[in-house]
């Protein structure tokens, strides 16, 4: 990588670090707020993007591209957050909180923070609990709800809490193992597709990836190496490893489930029908969400509200929601929910129809993941920027432009709490929301009409 191009990835995370102080959602009451934070993500992530792309479709990178300072670059720009604060940012709070709970031996769906504070239901262990977390306790969003993650994240969580109790930093730790883990396995992708390692620098030093990641602390960064490392077991046969992957997958957000026929695929074509594995999978998938979805059915679930109500950043599906309502003359949270019921049964069966055909060869499998992972991120009514997380690493082992164009444009999110201050919500849902998508999908769409127009002309 050129030596000006990693210095100006590194100098704007020292920049972002620098502006991070102070800088809460609830501060947010201008533009000027977030302005500096944008403009650097996107336009890092832009500089970084075009570079990787003009080296490699010159054929200028090469499998003896030394990859050393790629590596010391990516692990920089994540050790200057240690000792910040997480700017715009609080999901970290939580993770605290159910790190605690599960270190201490208490389950995170029992009570809610909002019940724990108050020492409602007579529960001593959780009072006990509150009163040494209580600074925590009280900066927690959505206290009334119980625990939304499964039960690998809440595994990590009790990790970093073992690490370093109440501290982000040992969030932070116990994600920068699993990052260090999607950059070993993707070298690994790169190696059997025979291509250049430095590819790997599409996620290793994305300034998204990194932001997401060690600057605001996501457990979404947890799912690189169990996705990836699932699909590669599964090109190799590796049934058993490849249904605990995609089982801790599953333990950390639900929807990787829905690599299942892909995978299922795979082993069709390998004439492979591995019992155990299925036994495997099912059995941890159970273990690992069964206390989750019990907790589902009382009025202060997390995963209830969230399936629910979660809406922001999908201009696309506000839209439908107006349109629905003016159709039926009816404003109603029934519109939204037969909405979010569609995207699901949708994204269900794109994951189907994409696992029909026969698999060619890695790339193939690797490139059929990424469609149900992206397909997955933009049905979402809820599209964080954290969440591109789920097929960045993907996109970035075969080396998807167009989706990997969202690392520039996802950015726009934090446009939201400037507006929202300004009593501007409706024009971010109606309107800004849609900057992130549209580039991403016009790409997309130029590039099969393209590749369409190749095939013909190759067949003439």
């Amino acid at each position: 990588m050129s030596i000006w191009v990693g210095a100006l990835l590194a100098a704007s995370q020292i920049a972002l670090v620098v502006l991070s102080p102070g800088l809460t959602h609830a501060a947010v009451r201008d533009f000027a707020g977030v302005a500096p934070l944008v403009g650097l993500l996107s336009a890092s992530a832009a500089v970084g993007l075009v570079y990787m792309h003009s080296r490699a479709i010159s054929a200028r990178l090469s499998r003896a591209s030394p990859i050393w300072p790629m590596v010391g670059l990516g692990l920089a720009m994540r050790l200057v957050w240690f000792a910040t604060a997480p700017p715009l940012e609080d999901d970290f709070y939580r993770y605290l909180w159910d790190g605690a709970a599960v270190a201490s031996g208490r389950s995170p769906y029992a009570l809610s923070p909002a019940q724990a504070a108050t020492g409602q239901n007579g529960t001593p262990p959780f009072d006990l609990l509150a009163e040494t977390g209580r600074s925590t306790l009280k900066r927690i969003n959505f206290p009334e709800y119980t625990s939304i993650y499964p039960g690998a994240a809440q595994l990590a969580f009790g990790a970093a809490h073992l690490v370093a109790p109440w501290s982000v930093d040992g969030l932070r730790l116990v994600f920068a193992i699993a990052d260090v883990a999607t950059l070993g396995v993707m070298f690994r992708l790169l190696d059997e597709l025979n291509r250049p390692r430095m590819l790997a620098a599409l996620y290793w030093c994305n300034p998204l990836v990194v932001f997401a990641g060690a600057a605001t602390v996501h457990v979404d960064l947890l799912l690189g190496p169990l996705v990836l490392g699932a699909m590669f077991a599964a090109y190799r046969m590796r049934s058993t490893a490849c249904s605990a992957l995609l089982a801790l997958a599953v333990g950390v957000k639900i929807w990787p489930i829905l690599l299942a026929p892909l995978i299922a695929r795979a082993h069709l074509d390998g004439r492979r029908y591995p019992v155990i594995a299925i036994f495997v999978f099912g059995i941890a998938a159970a273990i690992l969400l069964a206390p989750l979805f019990a907790a589902s059915f009382t009025d202060r679930s997390g995963l209830a509200a969230y399936a629910a109500h979660w809406q922001i950043n999908n201009a696309p599906f506000t839209w439908l929601c107006g349109l629905f309502d003016c159709v039926s003359g009816d404003a109603s949270r029934w519109t939204a929910k037969t909405l979010r019921s569609l995207s699901g049964v949708s994204a269900a069966a794109v994951a189907v129809i994409i696992a029909m055909r026969p698999i060619e060869d890695l790339r193939d499998l690797l490139g059929r993941a990424l469609i149900v992972a992206a397909t997955v991120f933009y049905l979402s009514p809820a599209q964080f920027p954290w969440y591109a997380l789920w097929f960045l690493p993907l996109a970035a082992a075969v080396q998807c432009w167009p989706l990997l164009l969202a690392s520039v444009t996802l950015p726009a999110y934090y446009l939201f709490f400037p507006m929202a201050a300004m009593g501007e919500r409706a024009l971010f849902q109606n309107g800004v929301a849609i900057l992130h998508a549209a580039p991403v999908w016009a790409w997309l769409l130029w590039r099969r009409i393209h590749d369409q127009k190749t095939h013909c002309a190759s067949r003439t």
